[in-house]
């Protein structure tokens, strides 16, 4: 199966939340992706959660961490394009149509990042403001500041995960910051919307 995207679900005991994360993906107006769901060791009902949404990959692993599960994720991947999307977040149904042009219209863009704003565990909105900014072009300095962005919030040309080699698997905290660091310092170039 070739596709264009592919989504990538890292899911530690998520049945909680992972049916509206998974529903949010069948939702999009976009339809050329795979949806890949690695089960990081858990012990409550992922699997069938994940069973009730034909169609979508799954697999399961020993725990050992969000960045690990990504990585059995990316070498899962078919797609050109890479989302990674947490187990208990939301997408609106233009999140892959909208970042997807973006990249094919713009070869010398590497990943579209979107706005994001926190909900509660009921899906509720939780203020309306997260420091987001719409960094564009070369971001380098400003991830030395701080992290402007929310991993389930950015697609990814495939390419620049695969010169990283993957995931960093060995910090304990903001693993996602660190692996975007060894991006954009290989030219990674952003987009906003």
């Amino acid at each position: 199966m070739n596709v264009k995207a592919s989504v990538i679900i890292p899911a530690y005991n998520a049945a909680q939340f992972l049916a509206d994360t998974l529903q949010s993906v069948r939702s999009q107006n976009y339809d050329d992706y795979e949806i890949i769901v690695i089960d990081d060791g858990s012990t409550d009902d992922t699997r069938a959660v994940v069973e009730s949404f034909p169609g979508t990959r799954y697999h399961y692993q020993s725990n050992r961490g969000p960045a690990a599960a990504r990585n059995t994720g990316l070498r899962m991947a078919q797609g050109e394009y890479l989302a990674f999307l947490d187990a208990d977040d939301l997408w609106k149904p233009e999140m892959l149509q909208s970042c997807i042009s973006i990249l094919e219209g713009h070869p010398e863009i590497g990943a579209v990042q979107v706005k994001w704003l926190p909900i509660d565990g009921s899906g509720k909105l939780i203020g309306n403001h997260t420091g987001w900014q719409p960094w564009r072009g070369d971001v380098r300095e400003r991830l030395l500041i701080d992290i402007p962005f929310n991993t389930s919030s950015i697609v990814w040309r495939r390419e620049y995960w695969e010169q990283i080699g993957g995931y960093d698997e060995t910090p304990e905290t903001n693993d996602d910051w660190i692996n975007w660091m060894r991006i954009v310092y290989r030219g990674c170039q952003f987009e906003c919307i």
